[in-house]
């Protein structure tokens, strides 16, 4: 389980609904494995019975660093004929709330409403549930030039040492 479950989801019928149907799918797993302690601990909020005889347990998204120190560095000035000016974010994550691209999305847009012809770039591999609505948002408020939406790769080592910032 990498994702959280929120109050609004399980409003009313319907959501009362929803949260007994997760329940009976959730008693017949031998073991549920949360991506870290705020998801283990969110699901047990709603799911108190997994916290009996090990049926829920959190694993850490470890991360290799010797990996980054090995790795090339992409070019995605070159790769996308953007000029040394250019200021790169990298934002590689999942479109999820807990993210906070919608906070990314409201600072850009404020960089650029001061200073409309700033060389920022921000580099997007992200990809999930909310990716559609963020483009809409984007497109919304004008910033399409500003964010480079990129298929996924599985060389993040060198997508992170391309971008002179990750957000």
């Amino acid at each position: 389980v990498h994702d959280i479950f929120q109050r609004s989801q399980f409003r009313g019928m319907l959501g009362e609904i929803k949260r007994a149907l997760i329940a009976i799918g959730l008693r017949n797993i031998n073991v549920t494995m949360a991506v870290g302690e705020d998801a283990k601990n969110n699901l047990s909020t709603y799911y108190p019975f997994l916290k009996k005889g090990g049926q829920l347990v959190s694993v850490r998204n470890g991360i290799d660093v010797l990996k980054f120190n090995a790795a090339k560095q992409r070019n995605y000035r070159n790769e996308l004929n953007l000029t040394e000016e250019h200021i790169l974010f990298g934002f590689f994550g999942l479109f999820m709330k807990q993210k906070g691209f919608q906070y990314l999305r409201q600072v850009i847009y404020r960089i650029v409403t001061d200073n409309p012809r700033t060389k920022i770039r921000v580099i997007v591999l992200g990809w999930g549930g909310f990716i559609r609505e963020e483009k809409i948002e984007i497109s919304k408020l004008g910033l399409e030039k500003f964010f480079i939406f990129l298929p996924h790769t599985d060389k993040m080592e060198e997508a992170v040492k391309g971008v002179d910032a990750v957000v």
